[in-house]
């Protein structure tokens, strides 16, 4: 993909990156996981229980995000 700029200074490569991350965030369940990491750090038991979802899901959700460059640093 060239390089060239848009108006407002993005590459495409940098484009496709926002749409990437938007896409990401598109997903009601991780949105969930991440408002709940927000207020404190959680087991991942505990953001089980804060999201009313199984371990296995909120397992997929996290490696998902983690996979996107975003941390956990949050988790305990």
């Amino acid at each position: 993909m060239p390089r060239t700029k848009t108006a407002r200074g993005f590459t495409d490569a940098e484009l496709v990156k926002v749409a990437e991350q938007f896409h990401l965030l598109s997903e009601p369940m991780r949105l969930k996981i991440l408002q709940a990491l927000s207020v404190r750090p959680l087991t991942v038991g505990e953001i089980v229980a804060a999201t009313d979802a199984t371990q296995s899901n909120i397992s997929k959700h996290l490696s998902l995000l983690a996979s996107a460059g975003v941390r956990s640093h949050c988790l305990k």
